[in-house]
């Protein structure tokens, strides 16, 4: 029984249990290693991948896994109208699905049980036949959604060894008209819901763990941090001590928080205890020190004590900084990787806002995307995946992009202006 996400509820009861019951499961352990395919590997090709759809497949469940593997770029997927049965002979299979070209194939059945469905799935190689599992899975007609990103991570897993970015929901500012409100959604742009009705302008979510968002948002002409349970809907206000309270970064445990507030001309980083509300300055050069990331004793920010915005680290412990970017005049929303080595950042160069990596010694440069209109970048669950922002026409669209390959697809898109963005965990 997994504990998993229901957006179609109100945003006071916004993520649910509902149980994925995994059945029946049949893996092939001892070609497991077959399939553990290394990405990292520059004469990687894409994996070719038939996708079947499901019989009596009303809620589209093989669209969305196809949708899902397409848009890391790491599958050359095949999308069939035909069905296939769960219980085909192998022979039969073969002979029988078409011939577009599918190294693997992904096929089953739907049956209606009540108020809820069971979904019976096949994953195999293709030539020669070769089953890599065999997966009955029920759940709630409304977590139907949620299960094709189930499905999705359990086909990563078993060529990769570790799980994709699919089990996993976004967060982020969108305006619309005269307000910036917060919205969730998941992986794939579906079940959008605005989880603030302040009718204000809210800014900068973080995710802590699994249910738990940090934001920022103006009331009475002071910006204050505020802390989101997903689970009941609470709001709780964190940090009000005037002026500008922005950008509350947690730590893993959720006991400390560091955030951007004013002092004197200057705008400082400080770090505050949720346990004993006890707040200390870490900032002292007279610039304006805003987007920070707490992680371990190091403290990544950006900072314009030198004229422009440029990102920097300080060890909390000796207290000494360092520089990390040079290239560009405009280097901002810095975002860690889960392992805590490597940035990315928006960094504007040669008039462009581009997204782009550094490592946490300040090597390894790379920019990633080119664009005018490129911000807010993120690292997905496990750091294989940045997703990132672009606007147009009105609308913004969030993109994947593969480390490995440099290839970006889109995601989805929503109406208005995404200002920020995070990403949660995975919520397996």
């Amino acid at each position: 029984m997994f504990r998993q996400i229901n957006l179609i509820k109100s945003a006071l009861n916004i993520i649910v249990g509902i149980g994925i019951s995994i059945l029946f499961s049949f893996h092939l352990q001892a070609d497991a290693a077959l399939f553990k395919i290394d990405i990292k590997n520059p004469n990687f090709q894409k994996i070719a991948i038939q996708i079947h759809a499901i019989d009596s497949d009303s809620f589209s469940i093989s669209k969305r896994i196809a949708h899902d593997l397409d848009t890391t770029d790491l599958f050359d997927v095949i999308y069939s109208e035909l069905p296939v049965k769960f219980d085909a002979d192998h022979i039969e299979l073969v002979n029988s699905t078409g011939g577009l070209g599918g190294a693997y194939l992904l096929y089953g059945s739907l049956i209606n049980e009540g108020n809820d469905i069971l979904v019976k799935i096949k994953f195999a190689r293709r030539i020669p036949f070769g089953e890599i599992f065999s997966r009955s899975y029920k759940t709630s007609r409304n977590g139907s959604g949620w299960l094709a990103h189930h499905i999705a991570d359990d086909i990563f897993k078993a060529l990769f060894g570790y799980y994709g970015p699919f089990e996993s929901m976004f967060a982020f500012s969108l305006k619309k008209g005269n307000y910036r409100e917060l919205y969730v959604s998941e992986f794939d742009g579906s079940g959008l819901t605005k989880i603030t009705n302040f009718k204000s302008l809210s800014y900068h979510p973080k995710w802590q763990g699994k249910s738990i968002i940090y934001f920022s948002s103006l009331k009475a002409n002071k910006i204050v941090l505020y802390r989101y349970n997903i689970t009941t809907g609470n709001i709780k206000l964190i940090a009000n001590f005037g002026g500008v309270n922005i950008g509350g970064y947690p730590s893993r445990d959720g006991r400390f928080i560091v955030y951007s507030a004013p002092h004197g001309n200057a705008v400082d980083i400080y770090l505050l205890d949720r346990t004993t509300g006890e707040r200390k300055r870490l900032t002292y050069d007279g610039a304006i020190n805003v987007s920070p990331i707490l992680y371990g004793n190091k403290l990544v920010y950006t900072s314009n004590r030198f004229g422009t915005p440029q990102l920097y680290v300080k060890n909390l412990t000796t207290g000494s900084i360092r520089r990390l970017t040079y290239k560009g005049n405009y280097n901002t929303s810095p975002n860690l990787s889960p392992d805590g080595k490597k940035i990315v950042f928006v960094s504007r160069l040669h008039g462009n806002l581009n997204i782009a990596t550094i490592n946490i010694d300040g090597s390894g440069y790379k920019i990633l995307s080119n664009g005018f209109t490129n911000v807010a970048p993120v690292w997905s669950p496990g750091g294989r995946f940045v997703a990132f922002v672009k606007k147009e026409g009105g609308k913004s669209y969030i993109y994947l992009s593969n480390l490995f390959s440099g290839e970006e697809n889109l995601v989805f898109s929503v109406k208005g202006d995404i200002g920020s963005l995070d990403w949660s965990t995975l919520l397996r």
